[in-house]
């Protein structure tokens, strides 16, 4: 069994913790282990698509910030932009490029810009998320929800001759771009790829994309970095009392965490299950 695989079994058993906890009535305990069920399945995603090491230095580093995950992932997000933005830049004409005209760099690098200035924010006001209205769960809980509806979608995309035409030709395109460095190759490149790119050899990468490999992967990004913003701070506060907090007394029947655990527990579940799948591919 490998590392990201003890760690996915270990938050298995934490949410089943959880679970009984609740059912028992310890609401900081079953809060605790919600979000050690949370952080360790992040860990085992975040090996898993090489965004940290197994080694024991990187998991240090992470410790148990389940949103240090996604403050590397953003950062690679943001340097890929800007590696675009220069390409475009020395190559003015890649922008003219069919397949690249609707590739809107610039919103994929503020909106890595906005999050990793949302993650800073929340690191300073942890304590106001402790309290995070019922509203803004169930907000969570309803994107999820789409993000199946989309996924379930996506099974009827069909490829026209008109597009197959279409991309091929942006390929085609694309590699006349590189033209004046080596003609030779690169007419080689031209004829090869004559021969190989079919609309079935399309149709079958599309397949592939849309596999449930990739659906699941996309599904537990998406859940783990929100669960991971609602559970940021209870990874403390519900063990130790302190100045402004009494576990005790703060995971009552009136907190919308424990108003909504349920539902949380639910998707838990669906992104374990998900994450399994991954697992067992790779």
């Amino acid at each position: 069994m490998t590392f990201a695989e003890t760690l996915f079994e270990i938050a298995r058993k934490d949410l089943e913790a959880a679970k009984c906890l609740f059912e028992r009535g310890l609401y900081p305990q079953a809060v605790f282990y919600l979000q050690q069920s949370v952080e360790k399945a992040n860990k085992s995603f975040a090996i898993l698509i090489g965004i940290i090491k197994e080694d024991e230095k990187d998991l240090k580093d992470v410790g148990h910030d389940s949103m240090e995950v996604y403050k590397r992932l953003i950062k690679k997000q943001k340097e890929k932009s800007e590696k675009i933005n220069e390409a475009f830049k020395k190559f003015p004409k890649l922008k003219e490029i069919k397949i690249m005209k609707n590739l809107d760099v610039e919103k994929y690098y503020k909106g890595a810009v906005d999050s990793l200035a949302t993650i800073k924010f929340l690191g300073k006001e942890r304590e106001k998320i402790l309290f995070i209205p019922k509203g803004d769960i169930r907000s969570v809980i309803r994107e999820l929800d789409k993000l199946e509806l989309q996924e379930l979608d996506l099974k009827h995309v069909k490829i026209s001759k008109k597009d197959f035409n279409e991309t091929k030709e942006s390929c085609i395109e694309l590699l006349d771009n590189f033209y004046n460095l080596n003609p030779q190759k690169i007419e080689k490149e031209k004829e090869e790829f004559e021969k190989i790119f079919t609309l079935n050899l399309m149709e079958e990468v599309i397949e592939g994309i849309q596999s449930m490999l990739l659906k699941n992967a996309i599904y537990v990004n998406y859940s783990l970095f929100y669960l991971s913003l609602i559970m940021i701070p209870h990874a403390v506060v519900t063990r130790y009392p302190d100045n402004n907090h009494d576990p005790l007394k703060t995971y009552n029947k009136n907190l919308p965490l424990i108003q909504l655990f349920d539902d949380l527990v639910k998707i838990m579940d669906k992104t374990l299950s998900k994450q399994g799948n991954l697992l067992s591919e790779y």
